[in-house]
């Protein structure tokens, strides 16, 4: 007899949650559109209520629903319950060779290649990884970080190798907007600093200080650099950053960062000088 399991309420609810859920995920390939698709595993691991079940060799479709994600093979179907509705903002996924190991108080990934759609617009993404760890020294109170998300903002690192973007997209027009600031071009006549990507991107918090630079590739390579002070408000669901500093070639452009970020007019962003607000849930 076909052995048949239906993994129900496994919740990915991070904000819920005192530790990482425990996932071991190695060269995951996932290709999606319309919210349906194909997705390849190696080796996947996972514990839904204190049992560990394990794949390899996984190959399966996948159906996300607003609040759901199914995956399905010939013999298992699973039933992931997440909250990360900024998903419902691509119209395509295609992942390649990602690696994931998510435990306790651990949270790592890297990723060879991702190509996102995003209303019409692509970004391309190359050689990303992210970690977060959840140890706090000192904790915030006496039994630590309250969730999973807040130990994020104690200490973790981003990098990527390179983002690439169409022009006219949202990404574009926003560095192109810190270009601007720092070269002052005469742009009744003309714009010679149309940005085609950005690269080396390195943003690392540590105690809540965050520091962060990229260089953005335009005419000539631009180095821009960040510091501020991030939070995690449990209840909006939100990270708080507090920009301190931005420059773009030496120039302070910390007020036209915020003008940009309000142009982009993207609901999850909310911008109230000199805080910055990133929604990661749907809450209202």
């Amino acid at each position: 007899m076909r052995f048949t399991m239906i993994a129900v309420l496994y919740s990915l609810s991070f904000s819920a949650l005192a530790n990482f859920p425990t996932i071991t995920a190695k060269n995951l390939s996932l290709n999606m559109k319309d919210n349906s698709g194909v997705g390849f595993v190696n080796f996947l691991k996972y514990n839904i209520n204190n049992i560990s079940l394990t794949h390899t060799a996984l190959q399966a479709q996948v159906k996300k629903y607003p609040d759901r994600f199914i995956v399905n093979d010939t013999e298992t179907q699973i039933d992931f319950q997440y909250p990360l509705d900024f998903l419902n903002n691509f119209s395509s996924i295609d992942l390649h060779e990602l690696n994931l190991v998510s435990q306790g108080d651990i949270f790592d990934f890297t990723m060879e290649k991702a190509v996102l759609e995003i209303a019409k617009m692509n970004y391309e993404i190359e050689a990303a990884s992210f970690n977060c760890s959840g140890k706090v020294s000192p904790p915030k109170t006496d039994d630590g970080p309250k969730d999973a998300f807040d130990a994020c903002t104690n200490e973790s690192n981003l990098l990527m190798g390179k983002l690439t973007f169409a022009e006219d997209s949202l990404m574009e027009k926003f560095f192109r907007g810190i270009v601007e600031a720092s070269f002052k071009p005469d742009l009744k006549k003309w714009n010679p600093f149309r940005v085609r990507y950005i690269h080396n991107l390195n943003l690392d918090i540590k105690k809540s200080k965050l520091v962060g630079e990229v260089k953005i590739k335009s005419l000539i390579d631009i180095k821009f650099k960040m510091e501020g002070v991030i939070s995690y408000l449990e209840n909006t669901k939100e990270f708080k950053i507090e920009l301190t500093k931005a420059k773009a070639a030496f120039i302070d452009v910390k007020k036209r960062i915020f003008k940009e970020l309000t142009k982009l007019n993207i609901k999850e962003l909310r911008v109230e000088p000199p805080f910055i607000y990133l929604k990661i849930k749907g809450a209202k």
